[in-house]
């Protein structure tokens, strides 16, 4: 038994042309048990999170009156696991809302007054350029180097990447400035898939608050942000996991970016891409 559909094609301007199309009963079955499918003329991807990895051929037949077209159709489906809160990489990028979190891990932390303190990362909605902001519950710990984030809080994210390559993350700040006066940093640290913490200082080293000769200042101010990069980052096929640190207490995340190449220099980012919650 096959199934019909109705689809609107473009006929150069002129009356919609009634087109319809059938699949052959064993892809139509396999179709039935998938969750999102894209189609070419040749093959069809799905991503499907129940079934294992398996590939069925089947046909479909698209009727525009007297014309009928057969396609020989491969639907593939690659099983990555448990794909909930979860970006789904497209067009070269994934841009991640602060609040879509896969998880929240709370921590530790050691206060300027020698205290040992719980510290949690926490949404703040309603805050920064996009209306939601990411920062712990702190704000007097100071992570100094890789070592002390062993009992950090963190916020992890998860982006399904659809091919290998060399990808970039750009993190875009709220635009605030260092506490103490000579001591230049704003720093944060990113691991992916759990590997070494890379901790990355998000101003300049020449930056100065309240000026437009020194610095990123000025530009941080017009923009509503702060970005800063991680480069060269080799991922294959598949889910990976991004997680983020807060090493200094006036520094507050509002958006992230993983991508190929080049973002465009532009006010905002990308807009936020898809996500499987």
């Amino acid at each position: 038994m096959s199934s019909s559909s109705f689809l609107e094609a473009f006929n150069k301007n002129a009356e919609k042309l009634a087109v319809s199309s059938s699949r052959t009963r064993d892809f139509d079955a396999f179709i039935n048990r998938t969750t999102t499918t894209t189609t070419t003329t040749t093959t069809t991807t799905t991503k499907n999170y129940d079934v294992s990895p398996t590939t069925v051929n089947g046909k479909v037949e698209i009727t525009s009156g007297n014309t009928t077209i057969r396609v020989t159709v491969q639907a593939v489906v690659d099983n990555f696991g448990d794909l909930s809160r979860t970006y789904v990489m497209s067009n070269g990028y994934a841009t991640i809302d602060v609040a879509n979190y896969h998880k929240l891990v709370d921590g530790k932390g050691k206060t300027n007054a020698g205290d040992v303190v719980d510290n949690k990362m926490i949404i703040i909605p309603d805050n920064g350029k996009y209306r939601t902001t990411l920062r712990t519950s702190s704000s007097t710990i100071t992570y100094e180097k890789d070592t002390d984030l062993a009992d950090a809080p963190y916020a992890e994210y998860k982006v399904y990447v659809p091919e290998d390559g060399t990808y970039n993350l750009q993190s875009q700040f709220n635009p605030t400035s260092n506490l103490t006066y000579g001591k230049v940093r704003l720093r944060y640290g990113i691991s992916i898939d759990e590997g070494k913490i890379d901790i990355i200082n998000s101003i300049t080293s020449n930056y100065l608050a309240g000026t437009w000769k020194q610095g990123t200042w000025n530009t941080d101010i017009e923009n509503h942000s702060r970005r800063s990069v991680k480069s060269n980052i080799n991922l294959s096929k598949g889910v990976h996991t991004i997680r983020y640190y807060q090493c200094d207490p006036n520094i507050a995340l509002i958006r992230m970016t993983l991508h190929k190449g080049n973002l465009a220099t532009v006010y905002g980012s990308p807009e936020e891409s898809g996500y499987i919650n």
